[in-house]
């Protein structure tokens, strides 16, 4: 019951916002709007499983900065020589856990 009140609160945000919002949006924005709430709708009558796929295809698609990403090989490829050296030792999930837990008590 709680997954259809959920979806259903869903289907009508976009007509709250709309409500709110649309007095002061321009004709390209009302446009986009309208647009939104048809993908919107698509996106709802998918099944659970199709909607976090789509989920995780978007979040991707919004980290698609390719300096950003090499960055991170960078310091990635570091750290597994640093490792492979012997300069740094590895620490288990289960060690790393516990002392970020104790770090950042809260």
């Amino acid at each position: 019951m709680g997954q259809v009140v959920g979806t259903q609160l869903l289907a009508v945000l976009p007509q709250l916002w709309q409500a709110a919002h649309l007095p002061s949006l321009s004709a390209t924005e009302k446009e986009l709007s309208t647009s939104l709430e048809a993908i919107q709708a698509e996106v709802l009558r998918l099944s659970p499983s199709d909607r976090s796929r789509l989920l995780d295809r978007l979040i991707v698609s919004l980290d698609a900065d390719t300096a950003v990403e090499a960055d991170w090989d960078a310091v990635a490829d570091a750290r597994e020589a640093e490792i492979a050296s012997g300069v740094v030792t590895a620490i288990s999930l289960e060690e790393a856990m516990a002392r970020l837990e104790s770090r950042f008590k809260g």
